[in-house]
């Protein structure tokens, strides 16, 4: 498990898997690199192993559904040298929700609408009563809802 990721040596392991990363973005739960051909790999802060493979079988039952979105598809889930846990997934096309948070005033609408799209995310979410792995998942890393 990974606690403070450091940058190049994520990016020697994903050069030793035969990718060429660079640098996306730091999120809640790890760090995203642009792997080149499609792929985006996600070096996980804390998440074992047991819980990559799980969101992996979480999304691919998910993927059967009629969705109005997109959901990822992780392709592989690797332990790298120094216990990082990273998955290796397809690159989806939009823009992350924190480039919304800076928006200036002028542009209130799109904030409102990316704060809409969220909320329709969260919706069909809790209508989807029949995905087996969704059983499994905590909410928050480490929570004591698992």
């Amino acid at each position: 498990m990974l606690n403070t990721p450091e940058v190049p040596d994520i990016i020697a392991n994903f050069h030793r898997l035969g990718f060429e990363p660079s640098f996306l973005a730091r999120g809640m739960e790890g760090l995203v690199f642009d792997l080149g051909q499609d792929r985006v790999g996600k070096a996980w802060f804390s998440k074992p192993i047991e819980d990559v493979r799980l969101l992996q079988q979480f999304y691919e039952q998910l993927r059967d559904r009629p969705l109005a979105f997109l959901t990822p598809r992780i392709c592989d889930v690797v332990e790298m040298p120094n216990g990082i846990v990273a998955s290796i997934e397809e690159k989806l096309p939009g823009t992350p929700l924190k480039h919304f948070r800076d928006i200036r005033p002028e542009n209130q609408s799109l904030r409102e609408k990316a704060i809409a799209s969220f909320a329709q995310v969260v919706v069909e979410l809790s209508m989807i009563a029949d995905v087996l792995a969704s059983r499994e998942l905590s909410l928050i890393s480490g929570s004591l809802l698992k």
